[in-house]
Parts: structure tokens; C-alpha cells; sequence
């Protein structure tokens, strides 16, 4: 088979799985028609937890991912779904007074924490700035714009070319900046800059704001400089104020996302120095994974590493979803079919341990002999349908002109 055709037989399987399986799955199984509100949790066993308190996170993904979706399909009945996320983020996690979102709410819709994390302000704007560019409603633009002024007034640090992680209620810094307690004790995380960075890019597309794309310049060269670890060919995960690394474990799932957000906010801001800059790292950290981070027998993507060799053998839902975006943004880069033979082995090995097939969904995590983890959840504060869904959703993108121009592009699903 060539090239094109193991393309659109990747086209054909991820679109599938989107609208056959991901989506039917959160809208039949996840939402709730009583309540009409999303289930807060539902455990490893398929068993809906109602009285689980919800994250913004969790949230703010749904509603990107249902924006995102109409924006590909323009299919009306997924518009309900959305609405349904977008009013809980409104009435719920939005604090009426002082602005921002809550990072937890109870089932009851009352606060269960206060904290303002930067990052659960990012994904808020993602998802209101897919919804805008979905939908053209100009409320999601508003609030969007809002959640970047928030941002910027309280966060954005010149000096440091940073931004703060987490306030309490009042908008006052906190010290324990930590997503989760598995984190770092730092006060600057890759991860809460990775996706101020993928939210500004989404804002900027629908609002090409002068100060924005200084931002996205800042951020993306900040990455570029003091983040990425050239010398190992990934990112440093956490660091003290002034941008000095601290630890030596890095994330491979964070890393090959890192690399294709970097190139797409490049070309969001149309910037060719960066994009040339942006695209040697990632060819740079795409060739390193291959050789430190595949497992052997299934061909996905390991959890974390440590000075060149693999630390956490696990196998986790969203690093698999990630790789296969970034390893084909790389594949399209270099058109060197080593990436695109990756990329159907990363999508073979979530099919076979990574889908739950008999309840649906995918497992948050798998041993590396392919045995799901009982103790995680199927939906929770972060397991959410924001990176399978994407997933799928920018194969169809980043494949849409090789469609065009293959001759059975009639019969393949767009």
C-alpha cells in the first residue's frame, strides 16, 4: 500500500472513531438529560459517580471538543452539548464578582475550590474561542477576551517573561503553584505555559490583537530558549523564577505536543524565522522519542524519562493522542516515511489496549504489558475527550490537501 493510501485509511479509522465511538459515548454516557449537565466522574468499572465535584478543566475541554467537532462536521444536533458545557462554565465556574473561573465546583454547581490556576483560565479561553470561531456566537468572543485580560493583569510577569500559575479567589498569588500533587514544588511549570500558549493561538485566530501576538512571540521564544533542553532534545518540565531548570524528568506525551503547538503558533502569527526554528525542534525531539520512548512490542508512547533513558513505563491515554498529532506535523515536515509508520503503530497499540471496547471510552492508563489501572477513572477532573478528540480532528485537518488530491477523495469522509 502507498503512502497516500495508508493515509486515508488513517483518515477514514480516525474520523470513525470520533463520530462513531468518542462522541456517542460523552453525549449518551456522559451527559445527563435530567440534569442536562455533564457527570463530574465516571469510574474505571463504566459506573457514573452524579455526585462527583467537576473540574474547569474537565469543562472547558468538553466544550472545546464539541466546538471543534461542529467546526469539522457542521452537524447541528452536537450544538445542544456544547451549549450545555458552555452554560455550567458560565453559571457555575465563573466567579460573578471578581472574574476568572474556579478551579472546582460541587455537583450542586456551589464552589469546592477557589483557587484561579492559570491554566484552567487558558483552557477557558480555548474553549470559548473554539466556540466563537465554531459558531461566530459573539458572547464566546467576549468572554474569551475577558479570561485574556485576567490574565494579563494579574499573571503576565515582563520582567520574567512568565506568567504566574495560581491565585486564590481575590486574584492574591498562592504559593503552591502545583496542578497536583504529583508535581513539582516550583514556581514555573512547562505545562501551565504550553497551554497559555495553545489558548492565546486559538484567541488570536479569531482576534488579531497587537499585544496578543507579542505574547505569542514571547512565549514561543521563551520555549524555544529556555525551556527546550538542546542538548537532550526535550523540555525541562519545571523551573525556579528566573527560568533555571529544576529536575531532570521530562514528559515524552508534553514533549512531541509541545512541538506541534510551538509550529502552529508560528504559523498562526505567520512568523517565518520561527516557524524554521520551530520545525528543527521538532524533527529534533520527534527523532529522539522514536529512539528512547516506543514501547517494542506495542508501539505507543511511554510516560516520562530521565537523562536519555525511559523512567515510567506506563502507557497513558492523552500521550498517545499527542504523538500521533505531532509525529504527523513532523511526517509532513520531512515526508520520511518512518513517521508515518509510527504513527499506525501508535495507532494500532490504542486500539488494542488503550480502547475499552467492551464500555467505551479509553483507559487512562495501561501497564507495559497492556493492563489497565482500576484505580483511574474513564471521566474525571482530567480525563476529559479534549485530546482524542483533537486528535482525530487534526488528522482530518493536516490530511485534508492530500484528499484533494487523490483520486478516491470521494469516498473518504471529510
Amino acid at each position: 500500500m502507498n503512502e497516500s493510501s495508508r493515509i486515508l485509511e488513517l483518515r477514514q479509522a480516525m474520523h470513525r472513531e470520533l463520530f462513531k465511538y468518542i462522541l456517542p459515548y460523552w453525549s449518551n454516557k456522559v451527559f445527563d438529560v435530567e440534569s442536562g449537565q455533564f457527570h463530574g466522574r465516571i469510574d474505571s468499572e463504566n459506573v457514573i459517580h452524579p455526585d462527583a465535584d467537576r473540574s474547569a478543566v474537565l469543562y472547558s475541554r468538553i466544550a472545546f471538543t464539541y466546538a471543534a467537532s461542529f467546526l469539522n462536521c457542521k452537524d447541528v444536533s452536537l450544538l445542544p452539548k456544547l451549549q450545555a458545557a458552555l452554560d455550567v462554565l458560565e453559571s457555575d465556574f465563573t466567579d460573578q464578582k471578581n472574574g476568572g473561573l474556579y478551579w472546582m465546583v460541587k455537583a450542586d454547581g456551589s464552589p469546592a475550590d477557589t483557587k484561579k490556576h492559570i491554566y484552567a483560565q487558558g483552557f477557558g479561553i480555548y474553549a470559548f474561542s473554539t466556540t466563537y470561531k465554531a459558531t461566530g456566537e459573539e458572547k464566546a468572543l467576549t468572554q474569551a477576551i475577558a479570561l485574556f485580560e485576567l490574565v494579563e493583569s494579574h499573571a503576565y510577569m515582563a520582567d520574567k517573561q512568565a506568567y504566574y500559575e495560581a491565585f486564590d479567589q481575590n486574584w492574591n498569588r498562592i504559593d503552591d503553584v502545583r496542578l497536583g500533587l504529583e508535581d513539582a514544588h516550583e514556581p514555573r511549570s512547562t505545562n501551565t505555559h504550553l497551554h497559555i500558549l495553545e489558548a492565546y493561538t486559538a484567541l488570536y485566530l479569531i482576534w488579531p490583537d497587537v499585544r496578543l501576538k507579542s505574547r505569542l512571540d514571547m512565549l514561543i521564544r521563551v520555549f524555544l530558549e529556555k525551556i527546550y533542553n538542546t542538548s537532550k532534545h526535550n523540555f525541562f518540565s519545571f523551573f525556579d523564577e528566573n527560568w533555571i531548570p529544576r529536575g531532570t524528568v521530562y514528559s515524552y506525551g508534553h514533549d512531541i505536543e509541545t512541538v506541534w503547538l510551538l509550529l502552529d503558533a508560528a504559523k498562526t502569527i505567520d512568523d517565518s524565522e520561527l516557524i524554521i526554528r520551530c520545525e528543527f525542534v521538532a524533527r529534533d525531539v520527534a527523532k529522539s522519542i522514536l529512539g528512547e520512548a516506543i514501547h517494542p512490542e506495542f508501539g505507543a508512547i511511554y510516560n516520562s524519562g530521565r537523562n536519555g533513558e525511559v523512567l515510567d513505563t506506563d502507557l497513558h491515554w492523552w500521550a498517545q493522542a499527542e504523538a500521533i498529532v505531532g509525529l504527523l506535523h513532523v511526517y509532513l515536515i520531512t515526508q520520511e516515511e518512518t513517521y508515518l509508520s509510527a504513527i499506525e503503530s501508535l495507532w494500532e497499540a490504542i486500539q488494542r489496549v488503550i480502547i475499552d471496547h467492551e464500555h467505551g471510552e479509553w483507559h487512562f492508563r495501561v501497564n507495559k504489558q497492556g493492563i489497565p489501572y482500576k484505580i483511574e477513572d474513564k471521566v474525571g477532573p482530567w480525563k476529559c475527550p479534549y485530546h482524542t478528540s483533537r486528535a482525530c480532528l487534526m488528522v482530518l485537518e493536516l490530511t485534508d490537501s492530500l484528499v484533494k488530491t487523490n483520486q478516491d477523495s470521494q469516498s473518504i469522509p471529510k
